[in-house]
């Protein structure tokens, strides 16, 4: 690993809660203080909302830190009602370098280990809001 950053196993026991027995709505994903591993920061409760998310992403943008997120994100196309997880790399504008470039190096090994398609790349607010999220889930969704 360029990076040298290793995904905890606890990331995958809880994402796993998430994908198979539907426990969370999200999972905010950290780098450990050493920046030596990837862990689970936080889970949420069924019921959260993606503004849930958001509201969490935009405070710990305030203060300068990237996260990675999984979201069970529910939408619909042509009338028909779906779900996608979808992996996103909260990457704000205001973080400080060493951690954005380290954020970025390591996302891959994180979206491998839980095997997740959908990506999100969010630097900013337009790039996290809901409606660009859910375009980039809709994408190549069998209808």
């Amino acid at each position: 690993m360029s990076s040298g950053v290793k995904v905890n196993s606890q990331c995958t026991v809880e994402f796993e809660k998430l994908k198979m027995k539907k426990e969370y709505r999200y999972i905010i994903f950290k780098l450990s203080d050493n920046m030596k591993e990837i862990i689970v920061d936080e889970t949420s409760p069924r019921d959260a909302t993606y503004e849930d998310l958001q509201s969490k992403l935009f405070a710990l943008a305030d203060k300068g830190e990237c996260r990675y997120a999984v979201y069970d994100l529910d939408f619909e196309v042509a009338g028909q009602k779906k779900d996608k997880l979808v992996f996103i790399a909260w990457n704000p504008e205001g973080a400080k370098m060493k951690p954005k470039m380290v954020y970025t190096s390591s996302k891959d090994y994180l979206k491998k280990a839980l095997q997740i398609e959908v990506e999100a790349q969010c630097t900013d607010a337009d790039e996290l809001s809901l409606e660009s999220i859910t375009e980039k889930a809709s994408k190549n969704v069998r209808q």
